[in-house]
């Protein structure tokens, strides 16, 4: 049967009544946060829409650019190899020319050292020597000097470190000049050939000579004695041209040691003294004028057999 109006009145108060104790039971909410409202709002149809555009671009991008430092990397561990390799291959260019172009430095044979020089000189030239290859080379005209100078060295390695002396006299001028004789190249001594336009002074020069005394005399009387003090200078370790033939009227009327005094150490001056002491005594000292040690190379000196 139908409800009276009482009884509904009755129920909506119950309906009500039951309402008002399920709020006053249930704990109180706080408004909901940001981080809420975003994950409201990407769950939705719009939200998630922009967020997988998004995304999805990020991915594109980051995709592009790591393919991007890929590459790079790769060509630039190309370049470093190939800069490698074109090193490797310069080295090796310049190893072989140095190995072909010392046979000719230090050959006895003027001719053979002037080419060597110029070939050098060519290859500085076209492709620029490397400052490492310079100093090999230095190194090795250093050790043939060394085994050249040594007291048991042998007449080839003597004539090795001559030439490459005479190298170094090419490109800075010969030894000293006799007084009242103007010649050149230790008072006209074993002379030194011709330089060439250009000589290959980073290498040459860098050459440290030890002691080198040319040896004069005024006839072949004396020979004998020159022989002995080329021995003698020889077991010191000093370097020994040879021995000149000039006119008597230029031989001194006593035995003369003649040096430019900027040039020559006393240490120098010492070990040539005490190698030829037991030999020729007296020794005049005779130190030349500047003006006639313009072109002479450091630790050059003359030695003049009086007849």
């Amino acid at each position: 049967m139908p409800l009276t109006e009482d009884e509904r009145q009755r129920l909506r108060d119950e309906e009500l009544y039951r309402a008002q104790l399920r709020r006053e039971l249930e704990p109180t909410r706080a408004p909901p946060g940001m981080l809420e409202r975003l994950s409201a709002f990407f769950e939705s149809k719009l939200g998630f829409w922009l967020l997988t555009t998004v995304v999805a671009g990020l991915a594109v991008k980051l995709s592009a650019e790591f393919g991007n430092w890929i590459n790079h990397s790769e060509l630039e561990q190309r370049a470093k190899a190939e800069q490698v390799r074109a090193a490797a291959e310069q080295s090796r260019q310049e190893l072989d020319t140095v190995m072909k172009i010392m046979p000719l430095l230090v050959s006895d044979q003027p001719a053979q050292g002037r080419l060597g020089v110029v070939l050098l000189n060519s290859v500085a030239a076209a492709s620029g020597v490397q400052k490492g290859t310079v100093d090999q080379i230095t190194a090795a005209l250093q050790s043939v000097v060394a085994l050249g100078a040594a007291p048991d060295a042998s007449p080839q390695a003597r004539a090795q470190a001559d030439q490459v002396a005479r190298l170094l006299d090419a490109g800075s001028g010969t030894a000293a000049a006799a007084p009242g004789n103007g010649a050149g190249g230790a008072s006209g001594a074993v002379t030194a050939a011709a330089a060439p336009a250009r000589v290959a002074a980073p290498a040459l020069q860098a050459v440290t000579l030890p002691a080198r005394v040319y040896l004069q005399i005024g006839s072949e009387e004396r020979r004998p004695l020159a022989q002995q003090a080329l021995a003698a200078l020889q077991q010191a370790g000093v370097l020994t041209p040879g021995i000149e033939r000039v006119p008597t009227r230029s031989v001194p009327a006593r035995h003369q040691l003649r040096y430019c005094p900027d040039k020559v150490s006393q240490d120098t001056l010492q070990q040539v003294q005490q190698a030829l002491a037991p030999l020729l005594n007296p020794l005049d000292m005779t130190p030349l004028k500047p003006s006639q040690c313009g072109n002479v190379r450091p630790n050059h000196l003359e030695l003049w057999l009086a007849d």
